[in-house]
Parts: structure tokens; sequence; C-alpha cells
């Protein structure tokens, strides 16, 4: 993906290789947002609308932090199961929760990518912020009453 060439996306091609490629192992991630946009894309010269995905990570103590972006063709749950899992082939790791809009295919992917993880609905990355340790704590709660029901 060519920063450059995405309308909309001001992200340099050294800093979407970055967000691309680093290591996501040293620091554990409860929360993730996960957002969908679409930008106009370069294609043979012609330009099309593509689907651009981030991930931002929520630390426990509220820090944000992107830790990936692609683009693409649509929404599906391929799509999503393949950037899910190169996130987590870089080493994300600790997620409870997800937060996202109900974008196409996503909930099929994080049932295959991250089974154990609670999905919860998120419009504003901003909101996800400040409610970091609230919904770490639902999470608790979620898991708790799981744990006495088996």
């Amino acid at each position: 993906m060519d920063g450059g060439e995405l309308d909309g996306l001001d992200l340099d091609d050294a800093t979407l290789e970055v967000l691309c490629t680093r290591d996501l192992s040293g620091v554990p991630f409860p929360i993730v947002h996960l957002g969908a946009f679409y930008a106009k894309h370069r294609v043979g010269g012609e330009a099309v609308y593509r689907t651009v995905v981030m991930a931002t990570g929520v630390t426990a103590t509220g820090e944000l932090e992107p830790i990936g972006v692609t683009a693409g063709d649509g929404e599906d749950a391929t799509f999503w199961t393949k950037f899910l899992l190169s996130l987590k082939v870089r080493g994300l790791h600790g997620v409870s929760t997800l937060a996202s809009g109900d974008h196409g295919g996503l909930r099929l992917a994080l049932d295959v990518v991250f089974p154990s993880a609670y999905w919860h609905p998120a419009d504003l990355l901003e909101d996800l912020a400040e409610d970091a340790p609230a919904l770490l704590d639902l999470r608790i709660e979620h898991d708790v009453e799981a744990e006495s029901t088996t």
C-alpha cells in the first residue's frame, strides 16, 4: 500500500511501513478498536475506491497506539480475517475486547481470530479511550459470569 496514493489518509510511506510491520509483542493491548473507511486509490492509472481498515490498540492505562492499517477491495470475512491474522502474527496479544462498527464480515472474522474476546460496538475512538478501564471491568465481569456457569 502506498501512502501517497490514498486520498484522505495522511501517512507517508515510512509511517505506513512501520504500522504494517512493527513487532507488537512488547505491550499487551486488552482493547483493540477497528475502523474502516473508503478512500480513492490509484490502480493502473485509474482512481477507484478501496476499503481502508485501521486497528488502534488501547493499553490497560488507556493509551492509544496505532497498530495496523491495510487496504482492500471489500469488507468480507476473508479480508478482515487476513488483516486480523497479520496483527496476531506480528505479536498482538492480550486482547480481551474488540470495539468496532458492525462492518461487513468483521464479526465472523473476530470469531475466527479472537474467539474468546468480547465484541463491543464503538463509534468514536475518543469514547473508547475514556471507557478503557470500564470496558476492562466489563470484560472481567463477563469472564467471571462465564466461569460461574460452567
